[in-house]
């Protein structure tokens, strides 16, 4: 389909302005999109390269100096196609088109995970290199890919010179991957639109979307005393990623011991946990598989196996012991919350997930932060604060909850409202793919930050989903195809 579509519009293009006469029509966006084929491409690739995870804020870049040079970069590109521009202080930024008293919103972010170990990925992480006709490297699927995507179909329609009712903005987050401020921010600082999408998770469109509640459960730990202790646990590398590396230093009489222990348990489980031993010091490395943790069950947790190791382990009593036990009871390897809540919370919309992501114990303290995702049906206050209060303080554990900003309560729109409707229909046509219904995802989208807003792609339901991942990439036809549906999108939503 994608090839047939990239032979098509060659043809087009050969045939250039005589394809459509003097007056282009919405039909001909794919033409304008095709002639920007290859500025899209190069960049998606330069935007790639910047490596813009979050860091130390600085004056002017809220999340780090690499986030403000990604935002600078898509607003200088976003000049260079006439458009206007505003910078708001390094939190956001967004693009302006056309005239009108409302305006459409595309909004997309700019900041990405960590992409852990290089040395993981086939390829360079950060290189933007094209290799079988795909862009690699992290931010092509999530999010820099679709948001250029989208930036360049606005591009078409003013290229085209086709009239609008309304204004459109397509809007740079800086802040998505932690939750941050940043739309918070355009909130306070600009009017709403009136309808939108993000270009942030799939095709055909997203009408439904769990909410979201993070948290972190810590508390201080006394000494632990005899012959064997633990004296630090790390892992994870962003709180909506399942960790993929857990690390945890024991101090330990029989070191040889503690190391042949590990060996059994990894064979046992089939966990892939090691163990290196220097003197009475043992480390013991767990790796399991990153993955979103909107749906964690399709990960490995590698905080968690490296918790059911050492619960394993003959701890004396103490205040550790006492939290590896309740990490291991009540969440475990679990992602549907059954041993926590007492049950399984199941709705038409789907089903709760649980991902214990960050971990850092040390002699004195312990923190573990969660992701945890619920469907429309389930009231997070009487359904999940109350019993998971009410959890730690029947068992004693010592282990105070604390809420991240951000939380969110579930998105819902009914499939045959106009909105919906409209954006199905022009992935159809696109696509020719007629079968494929509405989604209801656990991931919490920019949908839930702004009014009448979806989730409207990138990815395509027979495209590998990678985000998060290593070796993540973006097919070159999806990237180009998925602009000429947001080419559509745009101009039907703000005609």
């Amino acid at each position: 389909m994608h090839n047939k579509h990239a032979c098509y519009f060659f043809l087009i293009l050969i045939l250039g302005t005589a394809f459509f006469g003097c007056c282009p029509t919405p039909d001909d966006l794919p033409f304008f999109i095709e002639k920007d084929r290859a500025a899209l491409v190069a960049a998606t690739q330069d935007l790639v390269r910047v490596p813009s995870v979050q860091g130390e804020a600085a004056d002017g870049a809220p999340a780090g100096d690499e986030v403000a040079q990604a935002l600078d970069a898509a607003l200088a590109l976003c000049e260079g196609m006439g458009f206007k521009t505003i910078n708001l202080d390094g939190y956001i930024g967004y693009t302006e088109y056309g005239t009108g008293a409302d305006y459409v919103a595309v909004l997309g972010h700019l900041d990405v995970v960590s992409a852990g170990n290089p040395d993981d990925w086939t390829y360079p992480p950060f290189s933007g290199d094209i290799h079988d006709n795909a862009i690699w490297g992290r931010g092509t699927q999530d999010d820099k890919g679709p948001i250029l995507a989208a930036l360049y179909g606005l591009k078409a329609i003013k290229d085209a010179g086709l009239p609008l009712s309304k204004r459109v903005r397509v809007i740079f987050g800086t802040m998505e991957e932690e939750t941050g401020p940043d739309v918070s921010y355009y909130r306070s600082k600009e009017e709403l639109p009136i309808q939108g999408f993000t270009p942030d998770a799939y095709f055909p469109v997203v009408n439904a979307e769990k909410g979201l509640i993070r948290f972190d459960l810590s508390g201080t730990i006394g000494p632990q005393t005899g012959d064997l202790a633990i004296t630090s646990i790390t892992g994870g590398s962003a709180i909506n990623a399942v960790p993929a590396e857990a690390v945890a230093v024991v101090h330990a009489s029989d070191a040889n011991a503690i190391a042949a222990a590990c060996a059994n348990f990894a064979q046992a489980t089939e966990y892939e946990l090691s163990a290196a031993v220097d003197g009475n010091t043992v480390t013991i490395t767990s790796h399991g598989l990153s993955v979103h943790s909107m749906r964690p069950e399709s990960g490995k947790n590698a905080i968690m196996q490296l918790l059911a190791f050492l619960g394993s382990l003959d701890l004396p009593p103490s205040d550790l012991s006492a939290v590896l036990d309740f990490m291991n009871t009540y969440f475990g390897m679990e992602t549907n919350g059954d041993s926590m809540f007492g049950q399984v919370y199941t709705t038409d919309a789907g089903t709760l997930s649980m991902s214990v992501d960050l971990v850092t114990v040390n002699e004195t303290s312990a923190k573990f932060s969660v992701d945890l995702r619920f469907p429309g049906g389930i009231d997070g206050d009487t359904q999940i604060r109350q019993p998971l209060l009410a959890r730690l303080d029947e068992t004693g554990v010592g282990l105070a909850y604390e809420e991240w900003e951000g939380a969110s309560t579930p998105l819902y729109f009914d499939p045959a409202t106009p909105f919906i409707q409209t954006l199905m229909g022009i992935y159809q046509q696109f696509t020719g793919d007629i079968t494929t219904q509405p989604l209801s995802i656990g991931g919490k989208s920019y949908a839930q930050e702004l009014p009448n807003m979806v989730a409207y792609g990138a990815l395509f339901p027979d495209e590998a989903e990678l985000f998060h991942q290593v070796d993540e990439h973006v097919d070159i036809e999806d990237l180009i195809l998925s602009a000429k549906i947001y080419a559509r999108a745009i101009y039907e939503l703000a005609k």
